[in-house]
């Protein structure tokens, strides 16, 4: 939960650079409220690139509780066996409020980020709305504008657009392999794409992904890469059943 219920502006003195608020934090100190990313990968591989520093911070609130970075902060911790790391302080409060613009937050975060940022913000509406339900949103929030979205306000504070983007997004993180979620954030590959390939086994995307290291794909082309494999395990599937049939049986 975030330790802020006003929905007031904060005072512009409370605005500050989170580039300057990183600091190496106690790992056992850090709450982890929720686990994003089912898939982590190989993390012998990532501690080894992390060993001699860690270039992206993970981010925390200020109630030290893990806004993004799962999976650096389990490389650190279980196989480097770090008792600290480097972590940016995450001021949800001020991207709620706007104070933190959309271009900003999409320029100092990964899509990844983004997306926790936005999951985020959308609980901040929820435990700051408890049961009013004879309000309106707009009526609780001034800065949401009468008639808007819950996700259409938090995918743009976010820095992720509009609510369709922000649900490619989230699907893509929820659903997508390790590599497939790095080479989003390394904006090799398209967020539309990226949702595209989420929807294929772990395997399947790490194969797809190996085979068109090279090439910017689109959206359009996944999705009949995505229609054949399905064709091809129809087909699979067809072939086993015919197997298993008695041999009399099978060319009735």
């Amino acid at each position: 939960m975030i330790d802020y219920v006003s929905s007031a502006p904060l005072p512009r003195k409370v605005f500050r650079n989170m580039k300057d608020e990183i600091k190496k934090t106690r790992i056992s100190t850090i709450k982890i409220p929720e686990q994003f990313r089912q898939d982590l990968g190989d993390l012998e591989e990532l501690a080894e690139s992390i060993r001699g520093g860690l270039l992206q911070p993970i981010g925390i609130t200020p109630k030290r509780e893990l806004v993004f970075g799962f999976r650096r902060l389990t490389a650190c911790r279980d196989v480097l066996k770090w008792k600290t790391i480097p972590a940016r302080t995450v001021d949800v409060p001020s991207i709620f409020e706007g104070m933190l613009t959309e271009n900003l937050v999409r320029k100092d975060f990964s899509v990844s980020e983004r997306v926790a940022i936005f999951r985020t913000i959308k609980k901040e509406i929820g435990d700051r709305q408890g049961k009013r339900t004879d309000l309106r949103l707009g009526e609780i929030f001034p800065e949401v504008k009468p008639g808007q979205r819950t996700d259409d306000f938090a995918s743009k504070r976010a820095g992720l657009g509009n609510r369709k983007t922000a649900a490619m997004a989230e699907r893509a993180v929820k659903a997508g392999a390790s590599k497939l979620v790095d080479a989003m954030d390394k904006g090799e590959i398209s967020i539309s794409a990226a949702a595209e390939i989420a929807g294929l086994k772990s395997k399947d995307q790490r194969t797809f992904l190996k085979n068109h290291d090279e090439t910017r794909l689109t959206a359009q082309q996944v999705r009949k890469y995505r229609k054949l494999r399905r064709i091809e395990d129809e087909q699979e599937k067809e072939r086993q059943a015919i197997l298993q049939m008695p041999r009399k049986k099978r060319w009735t």
